[in-house]
């Protein structure tokens, strides 16, 4: 009776971080899918739109490993809570469709609350759960990015359409209000007993991270996956109405599509995992390798916006395995060293970096030029960020055969 009492408070636990990380998402989506309404009624240009992209991106990426650092010293819930507040707060205000400098500033805050949430909720997954299942419940976690990419499509391609442009900032706000109650009543009696609350100078120092070997050759790549993986969201709903002139109501038939083959990405991770003997870096290699052609097809072919979202459809499935091996998997490695949640947000530094910088590059590139160039890039950068990640996949391949031989020769 007891286990079975522990099995549900698991489930209620884990529900209430997905459905609210699935939230964050919808409340951030909404800003790309009201692109199309947004420069058709002058309220903003596709340059400004980048820019807003580049704002949400470094303030969510400096959130993420400050409040990262933060969130192994204190209580998890803390920051859920804080973050999901920010969250709903800002969406609304957005309702009113400010002035451009007072719509930026509200859309940095927007970042910095959503940025509070991810390293906590990790750490939420290894308190709650024993090790080795940790890893198994992360990588269901992760799941609800694309979760709240398909919601966020469906959620605010509605709103927009129905409701009109400015309740597509209200109603999602209105949704993070409401995971903000149920992480109240659910998060806040998590018991915690991490060494990080225990002993405060037991978390890894900014010293420790830099001269890890394996964080210091995972960076770059991630920062390559970023430019690439969160451009495709942002920028599709914009690419399907310029290349072939449909309507928004037509153009979410499509973009749906890309988060849907991105969440089977997550969901097939696991089997992956196991295949490649629990070395995510391999993982990463062979995804690379399936963005690098998808992107080749789409500078090259792109017949048709069937195919079109196909390709970008594998493109973002690619990248999101790259995302769950880099971003959940890697940092439960720090799990003893007091570092989930510092090594979690330095990886989504470079990613949002990454995303960052790319959203303002190509914000400019495409008014003049469109999407090709765009692509190019994507699968120029793919092949960059293969061959860094598979000398840290055989590095990794080669630290588990020594210790499966150690272990043999120890039972001896």
């Amino acid at each position: 009776m007891q286990k079975e009492t522990k099995r549900i408070k698991r489930l209620i636990i884990f529900a209430v971080c997905y459905l609210s990380y699935t939230a964050i998402y919808i409340a951030r989506m909404n800003l790309s899918i009201a692109s199309v309404e947004l420069t058709t009624e002058g309220v903003l240009t596709a340059s400004r739109i980048g820019v807003l992209g580049t704002v949400f991106a470094v303030i969510y990426a400096a959130g993420r490993f400050f409040n990262g650092r933060i969130g192994d010293k204190i209580h998890p819930s803390v920051h859920i809570l804080a973050g999901l507040l920010l969250t709903a707060a800002c969406n609304a205000a957005l309702t009113a469709l400010p002035p451009y400098a007072v719509f930026a500033l509200l859309w940095g805050v927007n970042a910095f609350g959503q940025s509070m949430l991810w390293g906590a909720i990790l750490r939420v997954v290894a308190e709650v759960y024993p090790e080795r299942k940790a890893k198994k419940v992360s990588s269901y976690m992760v799941t609800s990015v694309a979760t709240g990419n398909v919601l966020g499509i469906l959620v605010n391609t509605a709103i927009v359409k129905y409701c009109g442009l400015k309740y597509a900032f209200l109603i999602p706000a209105a949704i993070v209000a409401a995971c903000f109650i149920f992480a109240l009543i659910f998060l806040t009696r998590i018991p915690v007993e991490a060494r990080a609350e225990k002993d405060k100078t037991q978390v890894l120092t900014f010293k420790e991270i830099f001269t890890d070997k394996r964080v210091r050759k995972i960076c770059l790549p991630v920062f390559i996956h970023g430019v690439i993986k969160d451009n495709v969201s942002f920028w599709m709903t914009l690419f399907f109405a310029s290349a072939y002139g449909i309507d928004l109501s037509k153009i979410a038939l499509f973009i749906v599509f890309i988060p849907l083959v991105g969440l089977l990405g997550r969901l097939i991770f696991p089997v992956l995992y196991r295949i490649m003997k629990e070395n995510e870096h391999f993982v990463s290699v062979a995804a690379y390798a399936i963005c690098f052609a998808a992107c080749m097809f789409l500078v090259f072919v792109r017949s048709s916006m069937v195919f079109s979202a196909v390709c970008l459809g594998l493109v973002y499935a690619s990248l999101s395995v790259v995302n769950t091996a880099a971003l959940s998997i890697f940092p439960l490695r720090f799990a003893e060293r007091g570092g989930i949640a510092s090594i979690s947000g330095l990886m989504d530094l470079f990613a949002y970096f990454g995303y960052g910088v790319g959203s303002l590059v190509f914000g400019y590139v495409i008014e003049p030029f469109g999407f090709t160039p765009v692509f190019a890039v994507w699968a120029a950068l793919a092949a960059v960020a293969l061959f860094l990640t598979l000398p840290l996949a055989k590095s990794e391949g080669k630290a588990v055969k020594t210790n499966e031989i150690n272990e043999e020769e120890g039972n001896e």
